[in-house]
């Protein structure tokens, strides 16, 4: 086998773990500190989704929607009267 031959060996060959490692390190070494920071995996910010309780927000849709409905009687009374005065 000639020199050719064994660098196409060479570079068709899947890296192993190791050499992946290797390579990685090499090219981390070259991150500024904002892109180490922002590729770290383990300091990702976790976000939970909040629970709410819908007893209470029923609740509070009810109230306020009693409240519009109050708001827009209030305007259509108003109206009715100001059609009629004149």
């Amino acid at each position: 086998m000639n020199r050719c031959e064994r660098s196409n060996q060479k570079f068709n060959q899947e890296p192993t773990p190791e050499q992946i490692q290797k390579r990685a390190a090499k090219i981390r070494k070259r991150w500024s500190r904002r892109t180490e920071q922002r590729r770290r995996v383990g300091n990702r910010i976790e976000w939970i989704v909040p629970n709410i309780d819908l007893t209470d927000l029923d609740c509070q849709l009810s109230c306020a929607s009693y409240v519009l409905h109050l708001n827009i009687e209030t305007i259509s009374m108003a109206q009715r009267s100001k059609h009629h005065e004149t």
